[in-house]
């Protein structure tokens, strides 16, 4: 486990990272909020730059996100197509599901299935 912000303060981020055959599956529990989503961007921007085949921000385990996450997964995206690595994201729970349905980004941003994001069989 990888955290992002130091301590467990009330915006903190944990994130697992996993690594299967090029694809890298983010795993990020807590808050992801203004404290930690410059953190966070950087960590895909390094994965990009190293050669990730498809980067998956597995959203399931976090408590809370504001727009400053939103901005940060926009951003992940675009970073992923100027790399030519694929993105997507497995539905998140309600509470930040809700800030993608009043920005209008629920139909605009690549939600996969949960089964797509699985590791690649040994």
């Amino acid at each position: 486990m990888m955290a992002v912000a130091e301590g467990r303060s009330p915006s903190a981020l944990d994130v697992q990272l996993a690594e299967s055959s090029g694809r890298h599956t983010l795993v990020l529990s807590g808050e992801l909020d203004m404290a930690n989503a410059d953190a966070l961007q950087v960590m895909v921007a390094k994965l990009c730059a190293d050669g990730a085949r498809e980067i998956i921000l597995d959203l399931s385990k976090l408590k809370f996100m504001d727009s400053s996450g939103l901005n940060v997964i926009i951003t992940a995206r675009s970073v992923c197509r100027d790399h030519g690595a694929g993105f997507g994201l497995p539905p998140p729970p309600a509470p930040v599901r809700r800030v993608f349905e009043v920005t209008g980004m629920l139909d605009v941003l690549p939600f996969v299935s949960p089964l797509s994001c699985a590791p690649d069989p040994p």
